[in-house]
């Protein structure tokens, strides 16, 4: 599952900074805790470019995506694990971590985190669901070999 605009509300180029920040997409989470009995693994995949940036910490995240694993569960959505991309291709920010500017295979639209994923946890992407809400996360269920539905559409 994407995490930006299909379970939390992200405005266009902004980002969430804080878990002040986060507005739950609820009619969407109870649409994906619909069909999640039919998943034997439920994982947040998210490209998170402020961490290069040095807008975010590792710390904010992780409460960022607590609050919304906590979230999810109380609307019967249970989330397994988060895999994030902390890269962005872009230079020119102020304070930003060069050693996190890269163009990168787990940066959605890549396939990398969904492919580490299938390592990790031993996921048959032929049998898995890929939901999003935008091209780019369509493009990385393609190149994965996994079916991609938008959020939208479920």
């Amino acid at each position: 599952i994407d995490r930006d605009n299909t379970l939390i509300s992200c405005e266009l180029n902004s980002y969430i900074l804080s878990t002040k920040d986060i507005r739950f997409l609820d009619k969407n989470i109870d649409k994906l805790a619909k069909i999640s009995d039919s998943f034997s693994i439920i994982a947040i995949v998210t490209n998170q470019p402020q961490i290069s940036m040095n807008k975010l910490s590792l710390e904010e995240l992780e409460n960022i995506n607590n609050k919304i694993i906590l979230y999810c569960r109380s609307k019967s959505l249970l989330i397994d694990t988060v895999i994030w991309c902390p890269h962005h291709p872009h230079k020119g920010f102020a304070s930003e971590n060069e050693l996190l500017k890269t163009d990168c295979f787990c940066r959605k639209p890549n396939p990398g985190m969904l492919l580490e994923l299938t390592y990790q946890r031993n996921i048959d992407l032929k049998s898995s669901l890929f939901v999003g809400d935008s091209q780019v996360d369509e493009i990385a269920a393609k190149a994965a070999g996994c079916d991609f539905i938008n959020i939208k559409d479920l």
